[in-house]
């Protein structure tokens, strides 16, 4: 790896062919910042930061190049502006010099960082100043002085010139349309593997598309299967299966209305507000032999369970929980409801 500022370059600059060459540009021309934004998908990135700084930054954003960081642990990510003019300008120098950079970084990155500290570097005519992880700028000698009266830091360490060094974590201007076009053997390597192994996966994804397909088709056969086994006991006249659903609430209703106050009917019709009105609540089955009913169901906690057994008491409605599991999609137990005897 080699290291450059851009005052350092000259003809007798020499580079081997395949190094990796860091250069380092003024921090005065870089705008280091960050945004809050949800995650998000890298091109959605790269259009929603710009819009988001827009108000912030006096130049077109058509003219800015933004150079954006990995994502944060508290959800912003770390963003370099750049006038496009500079970062051009700045790689034809390089270029001048027969140098393709690797990485470009703001000079305050050779600066090591130090939460909840400052690192200054003092110049006779210039100060480059380590604010954060990914934060810092340049100033004169006075200007610098003139904001530590204002807003000193809880923290700073001096010293004397700028150390030829890079300390992590760093932001590379290089990204986007100013990305190096430059691989090195080991990179295409580690390209055509990663090619290799995204093609694996979208075999796997397929292969196990297919089968889950074959599965879920099986299982929506026999569902169907018990659904028209059902309906053609209920309705033995039935040529065709047409609304099993609407036709079969409608003979619970028709059933409701012609009985007494206990019963399955009852008990259905006591239990049906409490149940159909409980979050990620899903009835599986139910089985009813006087006075006990059954249900089995699915949720998506332990506390809906419990929250549904409470609230069934406190209706009136003895009830308990029974054999309740954890599975991947959620927690499956069975409500044993007890009826009333019938008279």
């Amino acid at each position: 790896m080699s290291l450059y500022t851009l005052g350092e370059l000259s003809k007798e600059t020499h580079v081997p062919p395949d190094a990796d060459v860091i250069l380092l540009v003024p921090s005065e021309d870089c705008l280091l910042t960050s945004v809050q934004l949800p995650a998000v998908a890298k091109r959605a990135l790269r259009a929603a930061i710009p819009a988001a700084l827009e108000e912030q930054l006096v130049e077109d954003i058509d003219t800015l190049h933004f150079a954006i960081g990995e994502r944060q642990t508290d959800d912003t990510y770390p963003v370099a502006v750049v006038a496009r003019a500079k970062m051009q300008a700045w790689l034809e120098v390089a270029e001048s010099f027969g140098i393709t950079p690797t990485q470009m970084l703001p000079d305050c990155f050779a600066l090591p960082y130090k939460p909840d500290s400052w690192q200054i570097a003092v110049t006779e005519t210039r100060c480059v100043i380590r604010t954060g992880a990914y934060n810092g700028f340049a100033a004169s000698p006075a200007q610098l002085e003139a904001y530590l009266t204002l807003s000193p830091p809880t923290n700073s360490t001096r010293q004397i010139g700028l150390p030829k060094q890079i300390c992590a974590p760093v932001l590379n201007l290089l990204q986007d349309t100013f990305q190096p076009k430059k691989r090195t053997a080991a990179c295409q390597k580690t390209w055509w593997l990663t090619a290799k192994l995204v093609a694996g996966l979208f075999i796997w994804v397929f292969v196990w598309n297919s089968i889950s397909w074959i599965y879920l088709n099986h299982q929506n056969q026999q569902l169907y299967s018990e659904i028209k086994h059902i309906y053609q006991h209920q309705f033995p006249a039935a040529t065709a299966m047409v609304a099993p659903r609407e036709r079969l609430l409608e003979k619970l209703q028709h059933a409701a209305s012609q009985g007494n106050d206990q019963g399955f009917i009852a008990l259905l019709r006591a239990i049906s507000p409490i149940l159909t009105t409980a979050p990620t609540l899903n009835i599986m089955q139910l089985n009813y032999h006087a006075p006990i009913l059954t249900v089995n169901l699915t949720a998506q906690s332990f506390a809906t369970l419990e929250d549904v057994v409470s609230r069934l008491n406190a209706a009136g409605i003895k009830s308990k929980q029974s054999n309740a599991t954890t599975t991947p999609n959620g927690i499956t137990a069975t409500l044993i409801i007890q009826g009333k005897q019938a008279t």
